[in-house]
């Protein structure tokens, strides 16, 4: 029936509730699992933890930035930025002003390129500020980035007031529609929403990476589902 077909569709209609995912998004599944489990809320910043930032970059397209610490088995994101139009300095400022302890850097595959404006790499000028900076290699297929990002979200919790427009690009992040058949396609849009999301598959993609060695980097753990079904967890929510 409609309820398990669509549970979005069947409160909206039957129950009287807004709609949280738009038809075809992304992440509509992730993203309502995460509304009933209540996981858009208050993160508050640990400072016992360090701060680890993805980014998708962009100068004339937006550049996004999600600020994350991973608790045991959850990802906090504590904090989200986004701009255009900027030289990197720009970031590496608003990093510096932010009152977070960093832990690695996340950049996307075409930092490493050499700027016609400098003769430094964005990678190059990051790894000047801060200790620990990683290169997410490009992959070949989108469908790859989004089952990463798929595989972490039910680990993910959102601040809602500092992370909230962040929030609303991956509620619209949506999968390309025929215009003749109104088929939804096998990749997503790319539009203002799309850079927000890439930088959050930064998260999935990152865990799929092999820790430097000598790095002293911590193992990314993967949530246990059977805790998960049982109910027992560890989280600061007391859930």
């Amino acid at each position: 029936d409609l309820k398990e077909r669509s549970l979005d569709d069947y409160l909206h209609i039957y129950g009287g509730h807004c709609k949280h995912t738009l038809d075809g998004a992304v992440f509509a599944k992730e993203m309502r699992d995460a509304e009933t489990e209540a996981r858009f809320t208050r993160v508050p910043y640990v400072s016992t933890k360090p701060v680890d930032v993805y980014f998708d970059l962009g100068r004339r397209d937006m550049c996004s930035a999600w600020f994350t610490q991973q608790v045991g088995f959850e990802y906090r994101f504590i904090d989200f930025y986004e701009a255009c139009g900027h030289v990197w300095s720009h970031y590496l400022k608003m990093m510096q002003e932010r009152p977070y302890v960093y832990g690695t850097i996340w950049l996307t595959h075409d930092a490493d390129h050499d700027l016609l404006a400098s003769d430094r790499s964005i990678t190059k000028q990051t790894r000047e500020v801060f200790s620990r900076v990683r290169v997410i290699p490009q992959v070949a297929r989108k469908n790859i980035a989004v089952e990463a990002g798929r595989s972490v979200f039910a680990q993910c919790w959102f601040d809602r007031e500092k992370c909230a427009d962040g929030i609303q690009h991956l509620r619209h992040y949506q999968f390309e529609v025929d215009a003749k058949t109104g088929q939804r396609g096998k990749e997503p849009l790319h539009d203002e929403h799309s850079h927000a999301a890439d930088a959050f598959m930064q998260v999935g993609m990152a865990m799929q990476e092999p820790k430097p060695r000598g790095s002293g980097l911590p193992d990314m753990p993967v949530r246990n589902p059977m805790m998960h079904r049982a109910g027992v967890g560890t989280s600061w929510m007391g859930r």
